[in-house]
C-alpha cells in the first residue's frame, strides 16, 4: 500500500470517528431524577375507618373484661391477637389521612401522629398479651388503648366522637 493510500485511509478513519462523535448530543442527557412513588390514596374518611376498623377490634378486646367473657380457648386468644393486629394496623392507616373534610389536615398534625402511635404501641402490647394468654396484661393494654383513644378525641372530636356513625345500627328515634 502506498503512503498516500495509507494517509487517505487514516484521514477517512479519523473523519468517520469525528462524524460519529458529532452524532452524539453535546452533553449526555441527564438521568431523570428518581421520583418518589405516590403514597396510597385513602378511600374512606378517618371517621369511617375509626368506627369500622378501630372501634370493632377495640370493642372485642375490651369485651374480655366483662364478667364471663374472658378467653377460654386457644381460638379465643388467637382472635384477640387478630383484633390487636387490626387495631395496630389501623393506627398506621389513619396517619395517611382520609376523604373527610379535615382528614388531611388532622393527619398532618403532630398530636394526631402521637395519638396514633400511642394506639399502635398499646395494640402491640395487647397482641403480646394475647399471644402469651396473659389476661391481666391484656387488661392493662386495653387501658392503654383507651388512653390513646381519649388523648386523640380530646383534641380532635371532643363533642361528637363518631360523627353520627356507629359500629352497630342505632334504633330510630
Amino acid at each position: 500500500m502506498t503512503v498516500s493510500l495509507k494517509l487517505s485511509l487514516c484521514v477517512l478513519a479519523i473523519g468517520s470517528i469525528g462524524l460519529l462523535g458529532a452524532c452524539k448530543p453535546a452533553q449526555e442527557a441527564a438521568a431523570p431524577e428518581a421520583v418518589a412513588p405516590a403514597g396510597p390514596t385513602p378511600v374512606f374518611s378517618i371517621n369511617e375507618m375509626m368506627v369500622m376498623i378501630v372501634d370493632q377490634p377495640g370493642e372485642l378486646l375490651w369485651h374480655v373484661e366483662k364478667a364471663g367473657h374472658a378467653p377460654k380457648t386457644d381460638e379465643d386468644w388467637y382472635q384477640l391477637e387478630n383484633h390487636a393486629v387490626s387495631l395496630a394496623s389501623a393506627g398506621t392507616l389513619i396517619q395517611l389521612g382520609g376523604t373527610g373534610p379535615t382528614d388531611m389536615e388532622w393527619s398532618a398534625r403532630p398530636e394526631w401522629k402521637a395519638s396514633a402511635n400511642q394506639m399502635i404501641t398499646a395494640a402491640q402490647a395487647a397482641r403480646t398479651a394475647a399471644k402469651a394468654k396473659d389476661l391481666p396484661a391484656l387488661i392493662t393494654a386495653n387501658g392503654q388503648i383507651v388512653d390513646a383513644c381519649e388523648s386523640c378525641h380530646k383534641v380532635f372530636k371532643p363533642d361528637f366522637p363518631t360523627g353520627g356513625l356507629f359500629l352497630h345500627p342505632q334504633p330510630a328515634t
